[in-house]
């Protein structure tokens, strides 16, 4: 039998989507932008190391959290507020047979 592995995104411990690659995973969080920071915490032996994943480098299983700064856009003539939030992601990866 082949077997194939797909790739669920979690947001907040809810299935957002459902990827065959663990790229188009990663690429279906929100994009850093100036109002958005992307991070990730893993534990080593020194403690809690937090960097900024990218496409080729993160955790599968390992919270990713996004935060949005508290802003205005300009959507269409009109001026959308965004508040503050942050969001937990998770990447995991299943085997289907």
């Amino acid at each position: 039998m082949n077997d194939k592995k797909v790739y669920i995104v979690r947001c907040n411990k809810i299935i957002a989507n459902v990827f065959d690659t663990k790229e188009k995973a990663f690429n279906s969080l929100p994009k850093k932008n100036d109002f958005t920071e992307v991070s990730q915490s893993v534990r080593t032996y020194d403690g809690e190391e937090a960097f900024i994943p990218t496409v080729d480098n993160f955790y599968l299983d390992t919270p990713i959290y996004v935060h949005v700064a508290e802003h205005t856009e300009e959507v269409m003539g009109l001026p959308i507020y965004y508040p503050q939030e942050t969001c937990v992601y998770e990447i995991k990866e299943f085997n289907v047979k």
